[in-house]
């Protein structure tokens, strides 16, 4: 990126935290190359690459009054994209955790040792085909029987949204 193309990007920014949400598209259209080659790299599937550039143009309407004249702004919007891998990366370990503990409960709930361990395949295999996204709403819809309304809110997506990304999931879990 040039110079003055960091520069119109600066701007960019400056309007965007005069509330000219409209502007987010232009800013994603000049460094979607970056994002995508340095996102490329850290995530493993496309759906949570994309996912991660969403999170990261909502960072970006959140944060852009804290940006400050003369600043570099792609170097900006980097350090923000990082931040995210770091709590991707959290979030991740958080979770594996917590699916893991509740796979045991699972177990422990059963007498059977084969009829745990073919469940315990089964939900590993399951996990193990599903991005970040899918992996939540398994878990809140599935394991812990939330409403989709209830999802929608841990989420912070409309329910329509939420309603289509189940439907999805249930289509791709009957395959897997």
């Amino acid at each position: 990126m040039t110079e003055e193309e960091n520069k119109q990007l600066g701007k960019l920014i400056f309007e965007v935290a005069k509330n000219n949400k409209d502007l987010l598209v232009d800013i994603y259209d000049r460094i979607k190359g970056i994002l995508y080659s340095v996102g490329n790299t850290y995530y493993s599937n496309l759906e949570d690459l994309k996912d991660s550039i969403q999170d990261l143009l909502e960072q970006i309407l959140k944060k852009a009054k804290k940006f400050r004249k003369n600043a570099n702004a792609c170097a900006w919007i980097m350090k923000i994209y990082k931040n995210s891998f770091i709590n991707f990366d959290r979030h991740e370990k958080v979770e594996r955790e917590y699916l893991e503990k509740l796979i045991e409960q699972v177990r422990s709930s059963y007498l059977s040792s084969d009829d745990y361990l073919s469940r315990y395949v089964l939900y590993n295999y399951i996990l193990d085909n599903l991005n970040k996204f899918e992996r939540k709403l398994f878990y809140y819809r599935f394991l812990c029987q939330l409403s989709i309304n209830d999802v929608a809110n841990i989420l912070g997506k409309p329910k329509s949204t939420i309603q289509y990304r189940i439907t999805q999931l249930e289509q791709k879990i009957r395959k897997l």
